[in-house]
């Protein structure tokens, strides 16, 4: 065997080579633009929430408003993403967090004071994201052989954690200019997102489907539940997980130092929120 062929035999290829496959480069453009509208999208709640309220409590509260129907349709949305088309699947998410923002959007715009619709806005974008994650990352594990999974999951982690710095940043930067903008500029890159995510070929949003089409079952749709539960180090790793998400998030106060202590501004603010 000649050195090329060993080298394509034992050697994982190199995160060039995966970028120029079109699945990997479609799916990683998708989660960027994904993760930028999240991030713009909770930066510009958290903020417009404290200037309507002065309240920090609210902020807890629309943190919950969005982690609960999110924890409620976590089996579920898997469930469903193990059945279908993960990219329609995606996509639907998508579509629904596109709707939320535009609702965001049109709240900000009317000048509205209240603080019940950013509760019921942000329990919709929790419902919505929530069928995005357990069926887009299996894509990026089904756009590549076995050999390439820890480089595409690299290219995924450094993709995501750019978005996770820019988002914020880009929320308090909109911000400074109005309301309204960073839900209309969200709204846009998840629209994009849902286009690249539905240019991927249907062999990945399908790849894990079977022979068979057996219906579904209540039992079938907990088989992941059962699993952590049986598996020390799993359930061990996810209640810490869960822990430090439920009572560390103090990211959500960052509206409040951010005016009250060090009066920085909503441009500031976006800093703030990326700094971490």
């Amino acid at each position: 065997m000649d050195a090329e062929g060993s080298e394509g035999a034992g050697a994982p290829p190199s995160a060039g080579a995966l970028l120029r496959e079109r699945p990997v480069a479609l799916l990683l453009a998708a989660e960027l633009l994904g993760t930028l509208a999240f991030g713009v999208i909770a930066a510009a709640l958290s903020w417009q929430a404290y200037q309507r309220t002065g309240s920090a409590a609210v902020l807890g509260a629309i943190g919950l408003a969005e982690f609960l129907p999110a924890m409620l349709l976590a089996i579920p949305a898997g469930h469903i993403a193990d059945r279908y088309d993960r990219r329609r699947v995606t996509a639907a998410g998508n579509l629904g967090t596109l709707a939320v923002a535009l609702l965001f959007a049109l709240d900000a715009a009317s000048g509205d004071e209240g603080t019940w619709p950013l509760y019921g806005l942000a329990a919709l974008a929790g419902a919505a994201r929530s069928f995005v994650g357990p069926a887009f990352n299996p894509m990026l594990a089904a756009a590549v052989p076995p050999i390439a999974l820890p480089g595409v999951m690299a290219l995924s982690s450094v993709t995501w954690q750019v978005a996770l710095i820019g988002g914020p940043f880009l929320g308090g930067a909109l911000q400074a200019i109005g309301d309204a903008e960073p839900y209309v500029a969200a709204a846009l890159a998840e629209g994009a997102g849902l286009v690249l995510v539905l240019l991927v070929p249907r062999r990945v949003g399908v790849a894990h489907a079977g022979g068979e089409d057996a219906p579904a079952t209540f039992s079938d749709a907990f088989e992941g539940l059962r699993l952590i539960l049986r598996t020390p180090a799993l359930l061990g790793a996810i209640s810490l997980d869960l822990a430090a998400v439920l009572f560390g998030g103090a990211t959500a106060l960052l509206s409040v130092f951010a005016t009250d202590v060090l009066d920085l501004g909503a441009v500031g603010y976006g800093v703030l929120r990326a700094a971490p």
